[in-house]
């Protein structure tokens, strides 16, 4: 199925929760933030949350800064 993701259409399983889908890019979810169809997920929900064609997902990390 496809979604987009961070603006970009990209493929995944169609099985994939958004938890399944943050490991996919890292193993530590500290300062990760995710918003599904623009409503922000909150890190406890990621594995409950099924991804369903063409959701949008935006995923960012924080970085500290000054």
């Amino acid at each position: 199925m496809q979604i987009v993701l961070n603006g970009r259409v990209t493929s995944v399983d169609e099985s994939i929760t958004l938890g399944g889908l943050i490991d996919t890019f890292t193993s530590d979810r500290r300062g990760i933030a995710v918003a599904l169809n623009g409503e922000v997920i909150t890190r406890s929900s990621w594995d409950n949350h099924q991804i369903k064609d063409d959701d949008a997902v935006e995923v960012l990390s924080i970085a500290a800064g000054g």
